[in-house]
């Protein structure tokens, strides 16, 4: 979603994202490196490129992150750093001859995908590990980026481009 708001491309592997609401800048890849590449490479494509400038934001008008500033600049933290739970009314509690409220699609997971976390698994490095460093060099091959940092969540990216950027409390 973040990608629209910037003009950006996005390219989503698999069939996760199957059937929802997408905006112009998505390009679809199959689970595959040949598929992959040549998305990115579409991607990469000044009339694509030049097209997402003109194709607004279906998410937003593209100034949620500046709300979101706003508000959580000017909310007080006390007392809301705790999660409360809150209990789902009975409607909304699933039963097992039911089938669920909201449509879930199957992951798109290969063999090849779960013997590399396997390995990973059996590593002595689950994160900062020689395979993300893997990652992120490919990553700046195919792109043609000179830098590239993976990052756990959308918001995780969010929050490194914000303080790059140098934008942080009581910055407008």
């Amino acid at each position: 979603m973040e990608g629209a708001s910037f003009g950006l491309p996005v390219v989503n592997v698999g069939i996760r994202q199957q059937g929802r609401e997408r905006g112009l800048n998505i390009l679809d890849a199959d689970a595959t490196v040949e598929s992959i590449c040549a998305q990115l490479a579409a991607a990469r494509q000044p009339a694509f490129r030049e097209r997402l400038r003109f194709a607004g934001n279906i998410y937003g008008d593209g100034h949620a992150a500046e709300r979101i500033v706003d508000v959580l600049t000017s909310t007080p933290l006390e007392g809301l750093l705790h999660k409360r739970a809150q209990p789902l009314p009975a409607e909304l509690l699933p039963s097992p001859m039911s089938q669920p409220k909201i449509p879930l699609s199957s992951p798109d997971i290969t063999e090849a995908e779960i013997e590399a976390v396997v390995a990973t698994l059996r590593s002595s490095q689950l994160s900062l590990g020689p395979r993300l460093v893997e990652f992120e060099s490919t990553f700046t091959q195919l792109t043609g980026v000179e830098h590239a940092v993976a990052v756990s969540s959308g918001t995780a990216g969010l929050h490194l481009a914000m303080l790059a950027l140098g934008i942080g409390r009581g910055t407008r």
